[in-house]
Formats: structure tokens, C-alpha cells, sequence
């Protein structure tokens, strides 16, 4: 029995340590010039920081395909990360338990589409004109920073960051050039 506890206790002693050098890696400024990076690469690092929140929220995830997910974009890797960390935990936010998350990607030979959708209540009309200006937020406890910061990263990359309109709940997409 002791040694199954062990065994539990250095697995998430790991587990500890993967997160951690992921925040680290995530909070670090990039000066790094853009790369070929696979989508999947991307989603599994803002997952490992998520997963937790997602999974205590009891909400599902719907991941893109294999082989859309093998998908590369020319970019830097920690910037896609942190833009794709702050749709998703904008998602769980706005999910409800038994809600989903849905990733999706779609690709053609000049840009490729990494979509975040979610179930919640969506974005309020009298928003959607200002959404990506500073310090606009339908939440109580926001700043309203997020998506002004992700649009302007993914612009950077030459890229951008769009509203979808929905029947229900949010879409949010990251265009980026395709590699």
C-alpha cells in the first residue's frame, strides 16, 4: 500500500513539475523569431495548463482531428499559447457544468483557422462592436484586457483575432498564415 502511495505521490510530483515549466515557459516574453509549429503542439501546452479547470468545471472537449491538429502555421509558439489560454479559459468561464468547448481548425494553403466555441450565454449584443477594445468586459471580476491582447499578438503574427456570430454561446477564431 505505501508503495502505491509512492507511486502516486512522484506521479504528481511530475505532473507538478510539467505545469510548472509550462507557466514558466508560458510567462516568459518571446523574442523568438516565427517558426513552423504544429497546431497540436499548441493545444496540448494551453491544455496542460487548463485540463484541471475544465475537468472541475465538468465540462466536455471536443479536440480537432489528428491530422487538422498536425497542422502547421508559422508563428511563436508562446504567443499562439497565451491567445489560445485566454479563448479557452474565457470559455470555461462562461460554461456551465455538462457544457462543452469545442476546437476545431480549418486550413487551405494560404491561412489556417484554430476556432474556440463554447455553450455559455455568449457575447451581449452591446458588446460585440467594442469586444476587442481595452478594458471592455461583460464580466463583474474582468479587466477587460484579454482578447485586446490576444487580437493584438495575433496581428502581430499576421494573423488576426475575429468574433463569430453563433445561435448560441461564443466562437472565437485565431487566423494565422499557414506554413
Amino acid at each position: 500500500e505505501a508503495a502505491a502511495n509512492f507511486n502516486k505521490i512522484a506521479g504528481l510530483a511530475g505532473r507538478i513539475g510539467e505545469i510548472t515549466a509550462q507557466q514558466l515557459n508560458f510567462s516568459r516574453r518571446s523574442a523568438e523569431e516565427p517558426r513552423d509549429i504544429r497546431l497540436a503542439d499548441v493545444i496540448d501546452g494551453s491544455l496542460l495548463l487548463l485540463r484541471d479547470q475544465i475537468r472541475h468545471k465538468g465540462l466536455t472537449l471536443e479536440r480537432p482531428a489528428a491530422d487538422l491538429a498536425a497542422t502547421t502555421v508559422r508563428a511563436r509558439h508562446v504567443q499562439l499559447e497565451q491567445v489560445l489560454v485566454n479563448l479557452l479559459q474565457n470559455a470555461v468561464q462562461a460554461g456551465e457544468p455538462g457544457g462543452a468547448i469545442v476546437l476545431a481548425i480549418t486550413a487551405n494553403a494560404q491561412t489556417v483557422s484554430l476556432s474556440v466555441s463554447d455553450d455559455g450565454p455568449g457575447v451581449p449584443p452591446d458588446l460585440a462592436d467594442t469586444l476587442f477594445q481595452p478594458f471592455v468586459t461583460s464580466k463583474t471580476d474582468g479587466i477587460g484586457l484579454g482578447l485586446a491582447i490576444a487580437r493584438d499578438i495575433m496581428r502581430q503574427l499576421g494573423g488576426d483575432l475575429v468574433h463569430m456570430s453563433t445561435p448560441t454561446g461564443a466562437c472565437f477564431v485565431m487566423e494565422m498564415p499557414a506554413a
